[in-house]
């Protein structure tokens, strides 16, 4: 029997999204639409997958990854850098529990 392959990125983001939604988050950008031929996609190199928006707890920028494959680029980790140390909210998960752990730890349910 063969191995489990971990969920693509597109359906970490999938889940993600419906577990926010069903949290009260509103979804205000989803950058993995449209890809550059060099990489990334047609915002600023680094922007996060996901932006979410709730009346009570603000914005939380979200990038997925592959559970156990995928890995923060230098660009990506420079954004979430510049953005935390102007007070956002960014985090890095690779599943819907994932992004649910880090609500309750942020007390943002």
């Amino acid at each position: 029997m063969g191995k489990i392959k971990p969920p693509l990125e597109k359906i970490v983001q999938q889940n993600v999204r419906d577990y926010m939604a069903i949290c009260g988050w509103d979804l205000l950008c989803d950058s993995s639409q449209g890809y550059r031929p060099e990489g990334g996609t047609r915002i600023t190199l680094g922007f996060p997958d996901l932006l979410f928006g709730h009346p009570k707890h603000g914005l939380v920028f979200m990038e997925c990854k592959r559970p156990g494959l995928g890995k923060v680029t230098d660009h990506q980790q420079a954004w979430h850098t510049r953005a935390r140390n102007c007070g956002a909210r960014v985090v890095v998960v690779d599943s819907a529990e994932a992004a649910a752990c880090y609500l309750m730890a942020n007390n943002l349910l």
